[in-house]
């Protein structure tokens, strides 16, 4: 579960014992990546954690070529917000 890190079949990326602890991972990589402040709610285990240049991603659109290197992804995220928010 997770997947962090992937990028590509040969490359699966990180997984964990179950969906809970790799929903943690993800939310503590995005606040890796989105903030300089520490974990809320230890233990840390996004492997990567400690590792990531802190803070770099303040919208969604600084998550292009860090989080997906779909040059496009941040364009991407927002469109699906859009629309779940009705908005056009």
């Amino acid at each position: 579960m997770c997947g962090l890190g992937a990028t590509g079949p040969d490359e699966p990326g990180e997984s964990f014992k179950d969906v809970a602890t790799g929903v943690k991972a993800r939310i503590q990589h995005l606040k890796a990546y989105g903030s300089t402040e520490s974990i809320n709610n230890p233990p840390i285990v996004d492997p990567r954690f400690d590792y990531m240049n802190r803070g770099v991603a303040f919208t969604v659109h600084c998550l292009t070529g860090r989080w997906a290197m779909d040059p496009d992804y941040g364009k991407k995220i927002m469109s699906i917000l859009r629309r779940l928010h009705g908005v056009s």
